[in-house]
């Protein structure tokens, strides 16, 4: 095997910010809204909201596969 291997992980990306804090993205929507919960008092719930319609129109962002 040669070239690039992709490797999941629990943490796929993150932001810093010049104030030296950071948010770290978990592939696990109950971690991602504790997160954001910690940045702000509505800001978990906001996630939550933003991801439910995002997923509500996935199919518009990436194309899935079909048989």
């Amino acid at each position: 095997m040669r070239g690039l291997e992709y490797l999941n992980t629990e943490y796929p990306t993150a932001a810093l910010y010049p104030d030296g804090s950071s948010c770290l993205l978990s592939t696990s929507q109950d971690t991602n809204e504790r997160e954001f919960s910690s940045h702000g008092a509505s800001d978990g719930e906001a996630w939550v909201r933003e991801m439910q319609d995002f997923l509500g129109k996935a199919d518009l962002a990436v194309r899935i596969a079909r048989d």
